[in-house]
């Protein structure tokens, strides 16, 4: 059986129709290498080709395996599990406000204060629905092929920043200064918070997609420049705390890219460049914002709060830092008793009514979920899954880190999100819209095959220039006899 024939018997038993590339790839990669160990001991091509086909074995067979191996795979447990944590999620939230109610006892200002203050008031049945059709939306962006994104990269990137900045300017909601959503259907407003962040895997396939050209440092400028309009319209909303955790991410993907060879630069300059850019642009343009007045009054009232921690015990933070500082290893903590319920701040109220220990697991859960998808993503041989997948865990990570820190009276507070601990339809789709993306990509990582980049030509002109002199000619004219030959 030659080779022809024998790739197109084991293809014909691979069911996912999108994986066959990948299995052509390979199977014709191990026959190659085979049939050249072969021609070294002495057999000529047509020879070493069919005895490297007959050793690789009986195609029905190997199709079988290879069908097993190259298939889409679901994260089911990963998936139960994330369904299990935010249910319990719910059930914490449930008995933690049920406390402190009870510590408030008859005195009905407290009662009232707690049950219906900033984040008191909460429709359990709501908070199931929502994780309901959260789980549904990551099923279904999980089944959905995510390299389609790496195709329309820029396309996609120029939608939202047109889509976003028309919302922003034309239609938008506001409440306490501050963009929160636009009118849609029967006069609901949709928050515009989850789809902020969806710029994120799509200026990673924007990334992806400059990969191809192999440019150099006008690449890395390109580059930059995507990420302006984008970081200019979130502060516009205005949200300082998530503009800098949207351009941190772009950086960090962007450093991977000039890591990987992307872009034809030094490395290790350019990556210093950027990231001593990253330090000193982002303070001159602080200094700047405050000038013009673009920074929000309560933006200048968290940043006060956080340098000046101390004259700020009466606000939430103080209280805050008052119930970590009485918190035990285990058991309830020695603070007074607790006169608010917020669900933003979930993680304090688990330090002070069960203990440090708790609060720790916790983290550790949640940090052990997002470190296994990093390390997923990281594994991964399609490069776009590999920074869209890291995209995403970036996102998730910095939300996470800075829920913990102003949980802990750390941080200035600015409303971050935590998986599992934090209801709210805008921090769960976001959560589970960046799970999707993630859990797609673990699903067809053994499916889709990496494109192959093209190498640059190089002209006889651009030799003849670069290597000027009598001993040109002889390299012009070996380059020419490789290029006829096919051998570049």
């Amino acid at each position: 059986m030659d080779k022809k024939k024998y790739i197109q018997t084991v293809t014909e038993q691979i069911r996912c129709k999108r994986a066959l590339p990948l299995v052509t790839k390979e199977l014709e990669g191990h026959i190659e290498d085979q049939k050249s160990d072969y021609m070294k001991a002495g057999m000529n091509a047509e020879e070493a080709e069919e005895a490297a086909v007959l050793e690789m074995g009986d195609p029905v067979e190997v199709g079988v395996e290879m069908d097993r191996i190259h298939r889409p795979k679901m994260a089911w447990k990963m998936i139960g599990l994330i369904a299990i944590l935010n249910l319990a999620g719910i059930v914490l939230m449930y008995l933690i406000r049920t406390s402190i109610l009870a510590d408030a006892g008859n005195n009905p200002g407290d009662v009232e204060w707690i049950a219906s203050g900033i984040g008191g008031n909460i429709n359990y049945l709501k908070s199931v629905m929502w994780t309901i059709i959260g789980l549904a939306c990551m099923i279904g962006i999980c089944y959905f092929d995510y390299s389609r994104i790496g195709k329309y990269g820029k396309l996609l990137t120029g939608g939202w920043i047109v889509v976003m900045g028309l919302s922003l300017f034309m239609g938008a909601v506001y409440i306490n200064g501050a963009a929160y959503g636009i009118l849609f259907l029967f006069g609901r407003v949709l928050p515009l918070r989850p789809f902020l962040y969806l710029i994120v895997p799509a200026y990673a396939a924007t990334l992806y997609s400059m990969r191809r050209k192999k440019s150099g440092y006008s690449g890395v400028v390109k580059a930059i420049l995507w990420q302006i309009l984008p970081v200019w319209i979130i502060l516009r909303i205005p949200n300082l705390s998530m503009a800098i955790s949207v351009e941190v991410t772009f950086m960090i993907l962007l450093s991977i890219a000039v890591w990987k060879e992307w872009f034809e630069v030094n490395r290790k300059r350019t990556l210093i460049t950027l990231w001593s850019l990253v330090i000193l642009l982002p303070a001159a343009g602080i200094g700047l914002f405050v000038k013009l007045d673009y920074v929000a009054n309560y933006q200048m009232a968290r940043l006060s709060a956080f340098i000046h921690p101390e004259s700020n015990d009466g606000t939430l933070g103080g209280m805050i830092r008052n119930m970590i500082s009485g918190a035990h290893l285990a058991g309830r903590g020695d603070c007074e008793k607790i006169k608010f319920f917020n669900r933003d701040y979930m993680l304090t109220f688990i330090i002070h009514y069960y203990g440090i220990f708790a609060a720790v697991l916790i983290i550790a859960i949640v940090g052990g979920i997002l470190i296994w998808f990093l390390q997923k993503t990281g594994h991964q041989k399609n490069q776009l899954g590999m920074i869209m997948g890291t995209g995403c865990v970036v996102v998730l990570l910095i939300q996470f880190i800075g829920y913990v820190l102003e949980n802990l009276g750390h941080f200035p507070l600015s409303n971050n999100y935590c998986l599992f601990l934090t209801t709210g339809g805008s921090g769960m789709m976001i959560s589970y819209i960046m799970f999707g993306i993630l859990l797609s990509i673990y699903r067809y990582q053994n499916v889709l095959v990496e494109p192959e980049v093209k190498k640059k030509e190089i002209s006889i002109y651009s030799i003849k220039r670069l290597i000027p002199g009598r001993k040109s000619i002889y390299i012009i004219c070996r380059w020419q006899f490789l290029m006829d030959r096919g051998k570049p």
